[in-house]
C-alpha cells in the first residue's frame, strides 16, 4: 500500500487474511492522498496471525499501520477471528490457557500515524488479549503481575484524524479509542463503543486453575490492591473507551455511545476537550476532563461507576451537564468524585428515587484520596445527597439531594425535589402505580387448556405515563405516550424494557400497530425480548446503549417479524454470545402489513416457548434448557410502532387439570 494518489474499490466478499506484512504488522499504508471504500468487504484477521508476530520491539505491534497522510477507509468490516469461530470468552479458565488467543505483545488493531486520517461508516471487532476477563486487576503496564498482551481497538498519533460513524467492539483488554504523540484536533462523530462487563461474583466460581484463584481472589492493582476482589462489583474487561495521554491536543466527541467500558471519557491528561450528546452507559468510571473543557447535553449514570471521576485537583473551569439515566446499580462505589477548582456542573434526572442514595462527593478525587475542590458551582437535580469533606471549600449551588458540609465557606442550598417511587402491592412484590390489583381471568381468553389459570400480574394500558418502563436508545429516538399508546418511533437502534423482572410460567399478551410513516414509510421490523438476563447476575437487568450487539452477549428469547425490511421473521435462541436462529419466516402472511393491528400473545410453560399472532401459532418451540426468569424489552430499529394494552399474567396448575 505503498503508492500515494489512488482511490481503490475493493470486490466485496469475505477475505481471510494468511500471512503478515512484516515481523509486527498486518497491513502497512505508507502512501497519502488514497481513498479506499470497502462497501460490501469484511475483512478477517486469526487471532494465531497475530500470536505469530515477533515479541520485539515494544509498541510497534498493529494489524493495520497507517503512516501515509490523507488516508479515507470507508464503509468496511475489520474483524480478528478466533481458530474455533466463537464470538467470545465464556469459560475465561481455559481461554487463558490458550497462547493463540492473544497477539504476540501489546498491539493495537488500528494504528493511525499519518495526518488526516478519516474512517467512515467502518465496523471493527477486535479479539485476543492476554490476560482477559478480569481488566486491570492484575495490573495494566508496567509492574504488572502477569505478562500483558493487550489489544486496543484505534490508535490516534496524526493530526486532524476523524472517525465517523465507526462501530468498534472491543472484546479484548485494551483501550477503544486511544489518543498519544502528536494527536490533536481529533474529531469522534456518531461512533458506537462497546465493550463487556462482568460482576467479581463470577470469578469466585472458576475455581482452580483460574487467574484470581492463582492470586488467592485478590486484586493485585489500583485502588484494590491487596484487597479481596468484591464480588458486587462489575468489572470492565476493557480498559477505557475514549481516552488521551500527556500532552495531545484538542479532541471532539459528539453524537457518540460509549457501553461497558474501564472509563466512558477519560480524558483528563490532554490539552482540551469537547464533549456534546454523548451516552455513557455501565462503564466503571464515566466522564473525565482535562480542564477548561466541556461535556454538554450528554447522558450517564452511576450503575457500575462513578459517573464524574476526577483524578487532578490541580484542573480548572471544566463544565459538566450530564443527565443521569436511571438503572440497575451495584457495587460500593460514589455517585461522583470531584475535585478541582472552578468547576461547573449540572446533573438532570428522570427516574425514580433509587436504592441507595451514592454521595456526590466535593474533595475526594479517582481512588478514593482527597483532593482540592475550590469553587465548585453544581445543580444537582438528583435524589443523591452531596457530602463536602475537608478540602471542599467556596461551592455554591443547589441541591435536590440533602447537603452535608464539612469544608470552608460552602453554600450549597438543599431545596428538596418530587420523585416517583415503587409503590407494594399484595402478592406482586413492587410496582409502579398504575399496576391494577391481581385477578383471575378466564381460561379461553388465553387460549389455555384446563391444567392451569391465569392470575394477572402486571398491566399496562399507556393512559398515565412511562413509569414501568426504561428506554435505551442509540442516538435517535421518540418514546412517549401518543393518544393511549406507547409510540415508538425510532431512525436507530432502541430498546424499551419493561422494569419488573418476570418467573415463569406466564403468558404475555399485548397489541401492536405497525404504521406505514416510519422512517422508511414502509411497515418494519416488531422485535421483542423476552426472559433476558445475565446468568452471573440474574437479579441486574440487561441494559446497552440501544444497538443490537449491545445485548448479545445476555441469555434470552428474541422473535423479530418483518426483519430485514419486512422480508424475514425469526426466532432466535441467545445464550453464551451466540444468537441460534431456531425458525425463519419468510412468506408474505407472517410478515408486516401496513397500519395493521395484531394481538401478540407469548407463552412461557416450563420447556415449551409458544408464540402467537391473532391466534395463530408462530412458533412452538420446546427448550432442553429453558429460561424460566428475566425481563421483557421491545426492541426497535428505524421502525415505528404503537403497543397498547400489554398484560403479563402469572400461571398456576389447577388441582383438577389434565395431566
Amino acid at each position: 500500500m505503498a503508492k500515494s494518489d489512488q482511490s481503490v474499490t475493493m470486490t466485496p466478499g469475505t477475505y481471510t487474511v494468511k500471512k503478515l506484512h512484516d515481523a509486527t504488522t498486518v497491513f502497512h499504508f505508507s502512501g497519502s492522498d488514497n481513498t479506499f471504500t470497502f462497501t460490501g468487504v469484511t475483512i478477517l484477521i486469526p487471532t494465531e496471525l497475530l500470536s505469530s508476530m515477533d515479541f520485539n520491539p515494544i509498541h510497534a505491534h498493529a494489524s493495520y499501520l497507517l503512516t501515509g497522510n490523507n488516508i479515507t477507509f470507508i464503509d468496511g468490516t475489520f474483524e480478528n477471528v478466533y481458530p474455533n469461530g466463537m464470538n467470545d470468552a465464556t469459560d475465561f479458565v481455559e481461554y487463558n490457557k490458550r497462547n493463540e488467543y492473544a497477539p504476540a505483545r501489546q498491539m493495537t488493531e488500528f494504528k493511525l500515524n499519518g495526518d488526516n486520517i478519516t474512517f467512515q461508516d467502518c465496523t471493527i471487532t477486535v479479539r485476543g488479549s492476554y490476560p482477559y476477563g478480569y481488566g486491570d486487576m492484575w495490573g495494566k503496564g508496567r509492574g504488572s503481575v502477569v505478562g500483558l498482551k493487550k489489544h486496543a481497538g484505534i490508535n490516534v498519533n496524526g493530526r486532524n484524524c476523524t472517525l465517523d460513524g465507526v462501530s468498534l467492539s472491543v472484546l479484548a483488554f485494551g483501550h477503544g479509542i486511544f489518543m498519544q504523540t502528536h494527536a490533536d484536533n481529533t474529531l469522534i462523530n456518531n461512533c458506537t463503543l462497546q465493550g463487556r462487563v462482568r460482576s467479581g461474583a463470577e470469578m469466585y466460581e472458576e475455581g482452580e486453575g483460574s487467574l484470581p484463584h492463582q492470586f488467592d481472589y485478590i486484586v493485585r492493582f489500583g485502588y484494590l490492591d491487596r484487597k479481596p476482589i468484591p464480588r458486587n462489583k462489575m468489572f470492565a474487561l476493557t480498559e477505557d473507551g475514549i481516552r488521551n495521554y500527556n500532552g495531545v491536543g484538542k479532541i471532539t466527541v459528539k453524537n457518540t455511545s460509549v457501553t461497558n467500558f474501564r472509563g466512558g471519557i477519560s480524558l483528563a491528561t490532554g490539552k482540551a476537550a469537547h464533549v456534546e450528546n454523548v451516552n455513557l452507559v455501565n462503564c466503571e468510571q464515566g466522564y473525565q476532563l482535562p480542564g477548561n473543557s466541556k461535556v454538554i447535553h450528554c447522558t450517564g449514570d452511576a450503575s457500575y461507576g462513578p459517573v464524574i471521576n476526577c483524578p487532578y485537583p490541580q484542573k480548572s473551569n471544566d463544565v459538566y451537564d450530564i443527565k443521569i439515566v436511571d438503572r440497575p446499580a451495584t457495587g460500593d462505589h460514589n455517585f461522583a468524585n470531584i475535585v478541582g477548582k472552578n468547576l461547573t456542573i449540572k446533573f438532570t434526572y428522570e427516574g425514580k428515587t433509587p436504592d441507595t442514595l451514592r454521595p456526590i462527593v466535593l474533595g475526594q478525587k479517582q481512588g478514593g484520596g482527597t483532593g482540592s475542590a475550590n469553587g465548585v458551582q453544581i445543580t444537582n437535580e438528583t435524589p443523591y445527597p452531596i457530602l463536602i469533606k475537608s478540602q471542599g471549600s467556596n461551592a455554591g449551588g443547589t441541591s435536590c439531594g440533602i447537603v452535608t458540609d464539612n469544608g470552608t465557606d460552602n453554600n450549597i442550598i438543599y431545596s428538596p425535589c418530587k420523585f416517583s417511587s415503587h409503590h407494594t402491592y399484595p402478592d406482586s412484590g413492587n410496582k409502579p402505580f398504575d399496576v391494577p390489583s391481581s385477578h383471575d381471568i378466564s381460561r379461553s381468553d388465553l387460549g389455555l387448556s384446563d391444567r392451569y389459570a391465569a392470575r394477572l400480574l402486571h398491566s399496562d394500558d399507556f393512559n398515565q405515563s412511562l413509569a414501568n418502563w426504561t428506554s435505551e436508545i442509540e442516538t435517535e429516538a421518540a418514546i412517549a405516550i401518543v393518544d393511549g399508546k406507547l409510540d415508538i418511533n425510532t431512525m436507530t437502534g432502541t430498546t424499551a424494557w419493561f422494569n419488573q423482572k418476570l418467573s415463569g410460567p406466564i403468558v404475555i399478551t399485548y397489541e401492536v400497530t405497525t404504521p406505514d410513516d416510519g422512517p422508511d414509510g414502509l411497515p418494519r421490523d416488531h422485535n421483542l425480548f423476552w426472559m433476558a438476563h445475565n446468568p452471573k447476575a440474574p437479579d441486574v437487568r440487561p441494559s446497552g446503549a440501544g444497538g443490537l450487539g449491545d445485548y448479545n452477549c445476555y441469555d434470552m428469547y428474541y422473535a423479530g417479524i418483518g426483519g430485514n425490511k419486512n422480508r424475514t421473521t425469526r426466532f432466535r435462541r441467545y445464550e453464551n454470545c451466540d444468537r441460534t436462529l431456531i425458525h425463519e419466516l419468510t412468506d408474505k402472511a407472517h410478515l408486516n402489513a401496513p397500519n395493521q393491528t395484531y394481538r401478540m400473545k407469548i407463552v412461557c410453560i416450563d420447556d415449551q416457548v409458544q408464540v402467537y399472532r391473532d391466534g395463530q401459532i408462530y412458533w412452538d418451540f420446546t427448550d432442553p434448557n429453558p429460561y424460566t426468569e428475566g425481563w421483557f424489552g421491545f426492541r426497535q430499529a428505524r421502525t415505528h410502532l404503537q403497543i397498547d394494552n400489554f398484560k403479563v399474567y402469572s400461571l398456576e396448575e389447577t388441582p383438577s387439570g389434565d395431566r
